[in-house]
Order: C-alpha cells, then structure tokens, then sequence
C-alpha cells in the first residue's frame, strides 16, 4: 500500500469547518461511501481544504456514517470533517461529490476531480533527523545512502520487519520531478527510536540538489515523512536505459515498436488480468536476473495516483501479477498510450518498456436486455389500495422483492406492465462470450459466479434513485369515491381537488427533497423512509447497476420502472404539499 502524500507532515492541518452534503446517487461507492451534493458556495473552499489535506499529510483515522446520514471524518492531526445533510438548490443542481473507501484510502470526488486522504493510525510522525552539520545528506558515487527519521510516537521492531518504505515524492529544488529519481535500497532498520532508511539515487544529475519524502507502510497504517534534502555528487553518473528489442511470445499477436524504446501489445486471453499470470511467459528474451516494474503513468496524483498504486501493488518484481484492487479503465494518463506499462530492468537499469493493453471483455455487452420500458405500476398490498405498503414515518420496502412477487403485487399495471412482471424481469439473463453473467434466480436478478469474477474489488449490483417524485395521495378514481370526477360531492370526499398526479415542482426530487422527505434507495434495492415521511404519495423511480473492474452497466435502460405508492389512498394524517 502507498500513498499520494508530497508535503512536510509537521505542518498543522486547520480542517475543522463543517460541510454539509446531501444524498444523491449514481457513483463509484461501496460500504463507506455516498452520493451527495454540495451547496455550490461551498465548493470552492472544499476543493481548497482538500487540496490542503492531500499535500499535508494528514491521514483518516476513524470515517463514520451515523443513521440519519451524517459523517464524521477525523484526521491524524485532531481535527475532524463533519458531513451532513442541508438545504442546497431546490432544482437540484450544485456540484456532486462522492465519498469512497477503498480499503487503504479515502477517496472524495469534488466534480470529477479526485482527492486522496489515506488511511492512517495516530501515529503522525516520521521526522527526519539531520546527520550533518548542514542538514544535508550527500550521495557519491556508489549512489547510496542512510537517513536516519525519528518515528513518534515509537513503534516495536517488529512492527518494522513488516513495514514496507517507499519513496513518496522527490524533485530537485525549484524543478518538480517524479517518485522514480530514488529508490528504497532494501530493509529499513529499527533501534532507539529512530528508522534508518538506505536509499538510493537513480534518474539525478551530478552537483544538483533534491528534496525527498519518504512513506511507510506499516500494514493499513501510512506515515509520511517531511522533506529532507539530498546532494548528488560530482563523481555519480548512473545510466538508466539500456534498452535491448522483446521477444514476444506466439500468443501476443499484435506487438508493436512506438517511439523512444516503448512498445505496446495486448495481454492475451490466457494472461487472467483479474487473477493471476506470469508476465515472463509473455516475453521470451528476459535477461537473466531482471525484474519487473510498473513504470510511471504520467501524473500522479487523485485517480490516477490510486490506480498506479493498485498496479504496483499487483506486480511482483519476479513478474507474476495477482491483481489487488478495481484498476478502472484509465491506466494511461494525459497522452500516454493505453495499457499498463510494465519495465523490465536490470540493476536497475530499464532494458524493455511494454504498454500491455487490456481488453475488457464487457466493453460490448449490452446489459439492457428488453427492460427498456420503465412501465408504471401501482403498488396495492393486502388492502388493495396500498395503504399497507407505507404509513406516515418509518418504512422499508425491498423493491426486488416486491417486483418478483410479480402481478400479485401491484393492482393496476399501465403500459408494458404486465409483460415487465411476467416475462422481461423474471427472465432477465445477460451474457458473454465467456457465459452468463447476470440472471434473475426468482428472487431478483443476481451474479453469476463470472460475474463475481468481473466484480471482483467491485461493487457488482447495486441499486440507486434515478426518479422519485411526490404526487397527489387520493385519485379520484378508487372504487368507493362518487362517480362524478369533477363533483363537489367527489371533491369533498377526496379532501381536495387532487387526482393522483405528480404534484407540480416535485418530479424529480433533488438531493436536497430525498433528505427533507425522508427517503432513499439503499444498495440492496431497500426503498426507505423516515419520520419526516408523512404518508405522501410516491412515484419511485430506481436503477440498477452493475459495477465490474473495468466500469458500470446500467441494467436496463436506465429507470427500470415506476412504482406508485399510496397513488389511490389517503392514510391518516397525509397533508401533501403544496406545488412549487
């Protein structure tokens, strides 16, 4: 595990003003994380203490989301984010920001724009220790060196022989560069207090002068160092490439020289990306002793930071590859080529520099089938009315449930209903070449076991709010109203001149409204209300979604249907609000 941190860890983080979000959907979360959106004043400062976190060095200690949706963050340094529901645009618009744990780091998306915290412990400190009179640390010839940190508070040499150091970022003064001039030269040592880290430099220059960071790993725990400062001396010279041409196995069919020493080719389908495969079985003339490497996927930082972790994560230096995380689609970034780009080196010296495609299996299967329609349904229940289905206050309805009960479940089915609950639903199936991947198993549409092989480090099927709208509680149509539509006589029974419709200015509830009215769609497909739910009636619109570790199906065209709640019913207590 290691981290994007580049600044001084001595420095106090000032995080402790509240901002407040609201739920919304349709994003890359899994247990601790959440769709919302931003009031729009707010996000300029966010992305400002984002920003701020992110090079400080502070880690996430503890993340929580409490049962009325509100999250507490705290930092390393003692400080703590607070994120709650509020009021933000009536129309729905603001930014939207998403909160993801992906195991080693927490992850905040401000539109689109990644920022990463990792997960860290209390302990905060790992302070370098000058050895010189001048502060500073001189690599010769030989290109090693020792720096000495002093870890607070202190931690047992055990710990240590497990730890993993890693150079978190380096540049020569006043020239910003990249984690690749350095290296760790082997096992950290642990005594008295402080860790003695070897280094050594590899992509410097003769005479200059560099500032470094280093990162340990210590299990799930991460702690930066701050800077300390590195002369190279005259006498060092280090040649970094010394490229010889790849032999590529007979199953790459496609490999191809590109500029400046670089190739690129596609893994073949017996090199198991989501599992595990030897990258030696795919070039023939690997020089005796050589190691495999992920080489640098241009900036790192947010998104691509993470995803150059996981990679790195995944490759041993023997060159067998057992994949550690969701690696998404974007390997490459800004105008690199696609693929992972994998060095073969020697000494340290890089000889062979392959871009290896990947090809997502999934990238051409339909996962709509024929729920293209989004019919409308109504919800009755025992009572035939639907006031069973939701009281004024707290409710839980499991929607894959409810739909697999099939035409029992709902009284009135208008358009392609019907044939939805008979046929389309319980019939769903999509597969690829390699077979099924998602079926329905009476229960709702479930995984199958290649789809569980897809979703690995995913969060494979989860539900969403895509269209929750409000309508009017009684329709002047159920059995026992008078006849007349228009009749006083109906009006007054009714309570009003309501008629079951979606009342003006609440189709489509924002984020804002599903917080205000008490309502959300869990991941399992749980439709849920709160105390602020007053009986109301509902047109619920959900979406399914099949997260995979190269990206997301919609199943269905989007909508998968609507259900309405209480749409012929007015339980005790309902007052629905006014048109807006």
């Amino acid at each position: 595990m290691k981290q994007f941190i580049s600044n001084v860890l001595s420095a106090v983080l000032l995080l402790s003003t509240t901002f407040l979000f609201i739920a919304c959907n349709n994003d890359d979360v899994d247990d601790l994380k959440s769709r919302l959106t931003v009031v729009e004043g707010m996000i300029g400062d966010l992305k400002a203490q984002l920003e701020k976190a992110q090079t400080s060095g502070a880690t996430v200690t503890n993340a929580t989301k409490d049962e009325n949706g509100v999250w507490t963050i705290v930092l390393s340094d003692g400080k703590s984010i607070t994120i709650s529901p509020s009021s933000g645009s009536s129309n729905g618009g603001g930014s939207t920001i998403s909160v993801k744990d992906n195991g080693n780091n927490l992850i905040i998306t401000v539109d689109g724009t990644e920022y990463v915290l990792p997960k860290g412990s209390t302990v905060t400190a790992l302070i370098y220790s000058p050895q010189y009179v001048d502060g500073m640390e001189i690599i010769n010839g030989d290109g090693l060196a020792s720096v000495k940190f002093l870890v607070n508070p202190t931690i047992s040499a055990a710990d240590i022989a497990n730890a993993y150091c890693d150079i978190s970022e380096a540049h020569e003064l006043k020239t910003r560069a990249g984690s690749s001039m350095f290296k760790i030269n082997g096992q950290a040592t642990y005594a008295d207090g402080f860790l003695t880290v070897p280094i050594r430099a590899l992509t410097v220059e003769a005479g200059k002068t560099y500032a470094v960071s280093i990162q340990m790993n210590l299990g799930s725990k991460v702690i930066n160092s701050n800077y300390f400062n590195v002369k190279i001396g005259p006498d060092y010279s280090f040649i970094s490439e010394d490229l010889v041409t790849p032999t590529f196995a007979s199953t790459v069919t496609d490999a191809t020289q590109l500029e400046n020493g670089f190739y690129t080719a596609t893994l073949p389908a017996s090199a198991d990306f989501l599992g595990t495969f030897n990258f030696k079985d795919l070039i023939t003339n690997v020089p005796a002793g050589a190691t495999f490497e992920i080489g640098e996927m241009g900036k790192q930082n947010g998104a691509a930071k993470n995803i150059f972790d996981i990679l790195r994560n995944s490759l041993k230096t023997d060159g067998t590859w057992t994949l550690t995380g969701r690696p998404g689609t974007t390997f490459p970034a800004d105008d690199k080529p696609a693929g992972v780009l994998v060095y073969v080196t020697l000494n340290d010296v890089v000889k062979m520099k392959v871009y290896w495609k990947v090809v997502d299996p999934l990238a051409n299967v339909s996962f709509v089938g024929k729920l293209t329609d989004s019919p409308h349904m109504e919800a009755f229940g025992a009572t035939n009315d639907g006031t069973d289905m939701m009281k004024a206050g707290a409710n839980s309805v499991k929607i894959p449930a409810l739909l697999s009960k099939g035409v029992d479940a709902f009284g009135l089915r208008h358009g392609n209903a019907e044939v939805f609950l008979t046929d389309w639903w319980p019939n769903y199936s999509v597969s690829s070449s390699e077979g099924e991947i998602l079926y329905n198993d009476g229960t709702g549409i479930v995984m199958s076991e290649l789809g569980k092989k897809y979703a690995k480090f995913s969060r494979g099927l989860y539900w969403t709010n895509i269209q929750t709208s409000i309508a009017s509680s009684q329709r002047r149509n159920i059995p026992e109203r008078p006849a007349a539509e228009g009749s006083a006589d109906n009006i007054a029974w009714c309570g009003g001149t309501c008629n079951g419709e979606i009342i003006g200015g609440y189709d489509g509830l924002s984020g804002d409204d599903m917080t205000k009215f008490g309502l959300s769609i869990e991941p399992d497909g749980t439709f849920k209300t709160t105390a602020a739910y007053t009986g109301l009636s509902l047109r619920v619109g959900p979406g399914l979604r099949f997260e995979y570790a190269y990206g997301e199906k919609n199943v269905g065209g989007g909508v998968l249907c609507y259900i309405w709640i209480n749409r012929r019913s007015c339980p005790t207590g309902v007052t629905d609000p006014a048109a807006r």
